[in-house]
């Protein structure tokens, strides 16, 4: 970045991918500014521009804690750590130093007390909200939908019969006699602390729609060959495993 972008940067104003800041004297502020762009865009942090976009100047001495404050706020707050980069500016009133924070490859980002922050407009915001934080996750392949556990649900609401004759189509060549069939579904990924998660429920639960209602095939029947929004003939909710499922549909 050259100075002359710089201040042209100055002169539109803060948005998601520039933030302002006149000094900074605690790592764990800026930390949480970098946590925001790494889980956004990325992005890039003026240091030594005030909110008004105005020159509030730093001088040497100021460049070499920042650049401290810096590497501590992206290694040591900052969870897992990243790697900016930084460039020293001078201008007439002042040195501002230029913090590029990239788009982060491990998402979601936490600070030091694991908060997790996102960019909003030129705000960041706080994720709260655990559907929010479940996507950024499975964005990240650190969790899998199908493994999320269906609540209230046991071993219990596996159907034993077709789950046995299953097990015993697919590997023959296991002994199984003394192990419990919890064991078997907890070994396959299936089953955790007793309860099954979602592609265990929806391959061996008698009734995966008492636990997971949403997972249903609608079929509606429409006379000739064009789909009408108000007119039809028959309407149908397919339920069941997902073997059963796909021999109903």
């Amino acid at each position: 970045m050259e100075i002359e972008e710089l201040l042209r940067i100055m002169a539109h104003g803060e948005d998601s991918k520039h933030q302002f800041k006149a000094n900074v004297t605690r790592s764990e502020s800026l930390a949480q500014e970098m946590v925001a762009f790494s889980n956004s865009q990325g992005g890039v942090v003026l240091i030594g521009v005030s909110d008004h976009g105005a020159i509030s100047g730093l001088t040497s001495d100021d460049m070499g804690r920042i650049n401290q404050l810096v590497s501590n706020a992206a290694t040591e707050h900052m969870r897992p750590p990243i790697s900016p980069i930084t460039k020293n500016l001078s201008l007439p009133d002042g040195m501002v130093m230029v913090v590029f924070v990239p788009k982060g490859i491990s998402k979601p980002y936490m600070d030091k007390s694991l908060h997790v922050y996102v960019k909003s407009g030129a705000d960041k915001r706080k994720v709260t909200a655990r559907e929010e934080l479940q996507r950024m996750f499975q964005a990240a392949a650190l969790v899998h939908a199908d493994q999320i556990p269906v609540n209230a649900s046991s071993v219990d609401d596996v159907d034993s019969d077709f789950f046995d004759a299953f097990f015993e189509r697919e590997f023959p060549e296991l002994d199984v006699e003394n192990i419990s069939r919890a064991q078997l579904l907890e070994n396959m990924n299936l089953l955790h602390r007793g309860q099954l998660n979602i592609c265990g429920a929806l391959l061996f639960a008698k009734k995966p729609q008492n636990r997971l209602p949403a997972f249903i095939v609608k079929a509606v029947s429409f006379p000739g060959v064009d789909i009408e929004d108000e007119q039809y003939l028959d309407s149908q909710d397919i339920t069941g495993k997902l073997s059963d499922i796909y021999q109903k549909v």
